[in-house]
Protein backbone atom coordinates (compact mmCIF):
# COMPACT_ATOMS: atom_id res chain seq x y z
CA UNK A 1 0.00 0.00 0.00
CA UNK A 2 1.33 3.47 -0.84
CA UNK A 3 1.99 6.19 1.70
CA UNK A 4 -0.81 8.30 0.22
CA UNK A 5 -3.37 5.61 0.99
CA UNK A 6 -2.13 5.19 4.56
CA UNK A 7 -2.05 8.92 5.34
CA UNK A 8 -5.02 10.93 6.57
CA UNK A 9 -6.78 12.58 3.65
CA UNK A 10 -8.89 15.71 3.56
CA UNK A 11 -11.65 14.11 1.50
CA UNK A 12 -11.87 11.06 3.78
CA UNK A 13 -11.95 13.31 6.83
CA UNK A 14 -14.76 15.35 5.26
CA UNK A 15 -16.70 12.24 4.22
CA UNK A 16 -16.59 11.01 7.83
CA UNK A 17 -17.96 14.39 8.91
CA UNK A 18 -20.73 14.31 6.28
CA UNK A 19 -21.81 10.90 7.55
CA UNK A 20 -22.93 12.67 10.74
CA UNK A 21 -25.53 14.56 8.63
CA UNK A 22 -24.40 18.10 9.54
CA UNK A 23 -26.42 21.24 8.86
CA UNK A 24 -25.27 23.75 6.25
CA UNK A 25 -23.90 25.96 9.00
CA UNK A 26 -21.91 23.08 10.47
CA UNK A 27 -20.43 22.36 7.05
CA UNK A 28 -19.39 26.00 6.71
CA UNK A 29 -17.71 25.86 10.14
CA UNK A 30 -16.04 22.47 9.57
CA UNK A 31 -12.25 22.23 9.77
CA UNK A 32 -10.08 19.19 8.98
CA UNK A 33 -8.66 17.09 11.78
CA UNK A 34 -5.28 17.88 13.27
CA UNK A 35 -3.88 14.73 11.67
CA UNK A 36 -4.92 15.94 8.21
CA UNK A 37 -3.52 19.42 8.78
CA UNK A 38 -0.25 17.96 10.09
CA UNK A 39 0.09 15.67 7.06
CA UNK A 40 -0.57 18.54 4.66
CA UNK A 41 2.07 20.68 6.39
CA UNK A 42 4.54 17.78 6.27
CA UNK A 43 4.01 17.40 2.52
CA UNK A 44 4.42 21.12 1.91
CA UNK A 45 7.69 21.10 3.88
CA UNK A 46 9.00 18.07 1.99
CA UNK A 47 8.15 19.78 -1.28
CA UNK A 48 9.98 22.97 -0.20
CA UNK A 49 13.01 20.85 0.70
CA UNK A 50 12.85 19.11 -2.68
CA UNK A 51 12.49 15.64 -1.17
CA UNK A 52 8.86 14.91 -2.00
CA UNK A 53 8.30 11.56 -3.72
CA UNK A 54 6.00 11.04 -6.68
CA UNK A 55 3.34 9.49 -4.43
CA UNK A 56 3.65 12.38 -2.00
CA UNK A 57 3.33 14.90 -4.83
CA UNK A 58 0.11 13.20 -5.96
CA UNK A 59 -1.11 13.18 -2.36
CA UNK A 60 -0.38 16.91 -2.07
CA UNK A 61 -2.24 17.57 -5.32
CA UNK A 62 -5.20 15.56 -3.99
CA UNK A 63 -5.22 17.75 -0.86
CA UNK A 64 -5.23 20.88 -2.99
CA UNK A 65 -7.98 19.61 -5.30
CA UNK A 66 -10.08 18.59 -2.30
CA UNK A 67 -9.59 22.02 -0.75
CA UNK A 68 -10.86 23.68 -3.94
CA UNK A 69 -14.03 21.56 -3.91
CA UNK A 70 -14.62 22.21 -0.21
CA UNK A 71 -14.08 25.96 -0.66
CA UNK A 72 -16.62 26.04 -3.50
CA UNK A 73 -19.13 24.08 -1.42
CA UNK A 74 -18.71 26.40 1.56
CA UNK A 75 -19.01 29.50 -0.63
CA UNK A 76 -22.27 28.23 -2.12
CA UNK A 77 -23.61 27.37 1.32
CA UNK A 78 -22.69 30.81 2.64
CA UNK A 79 -24.87 32.38 -0.04
CA UNK A 80 -27.89 30.24 0.92
CA UNK A 81 -27.57 29.40 4.63
CA UNK A 82 -28.86 31.98 7.05
CA UNK A 83 -26.80 32.55 10.22
CA UNK A 84 -28.28 31.18 13.45
CA UNK A 85 -30.12 33.83 15.49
Amino acid sequence: MTTALQSPSLISDFADFLASRPSGGEIIDWRPSEAVVDRYQELVERRKEGVVSGDEQRELEAFLNSEIVLSLLKARLRSTVRPAS
